[in-house]
């Protein structure tokens, strides 16, 4: 019950707040107790999917996904995240498992609810460190290929989070 009413206030009443007293010109300070019951993150239950953005040089790692009548085909790959598990350490953990490659998470590139999914999901910028790109989830997925940071966006049907566009910008600027 109190997850209802946290995700109730943090949804709906906070933007009101926020609306009204910037339409009347004041700041709104919560302490920090309520700042950190106040902070955005999934809700008790919620999905939650942890994606790695695997990058070697210009290059990114991604997985073709089989069609289950889902908008993703080329997307990161990609595990759901249960219980207690650590985000970062399950998305290296499925890099291995689907296709084969070694990792190093080097940061979080942030966190959001999918628009288009409502899965909560986990984004971090890893680094290629061995391993041969092979597809070893067949029944996940069809494909696993380097792209080109600049074609990467191409190949997605899907909302992309702006800092991940931010990111495969850097992957870009690199390669000029």
């Amino acid at each position: 019950m109190w997850f209802e009413i946290q995700s109730f206030v943090r949804n709906y009443i906070l933007p009101i707040i926020g609306a009204v007293a910037a339409i009347v010109g004041l700041t709104v300070t919560f302490s920090p107790r309520i700042r950190e019951w106040l902070k955005p993150g999934p809700n008790p239950g919620q999905a939650k999917t942890a994606a790695a953005i695997v990058y070697r040089g210009n290059e990114v790692l991604m997985v073709r996904r089989r069609g289950r009548g889902e908008p993703l085909t080329w997307y990161f790959p990609s595990a759901s995240v249960k219980g207690g598990e650590e985000p970062a350490v399950r998305a290296l953990q499925e890099v291995r498992a689907e296709t084969g490659v070694e990792c190093r998470c080097e940061r979080k590139l942030g966190e959001r609810k999918h628009p288009d999914t409502g899965v909560y999901m986990y984004y971090f910028a890893c680094s290629f460190i061995s391993g041969d790109a092979t597809n070893l989830d067949i029944g996940e997925n069809s494909g696993v290929e380097w792209v080109l940071a600049a074609d990467a966006e191409k190949r997605m049907r899907t909302n992309v989070f702006e800092p991940v566009q931010k990111f495969l910008q850097e992957l870009r600027n690199e390669e000029q």
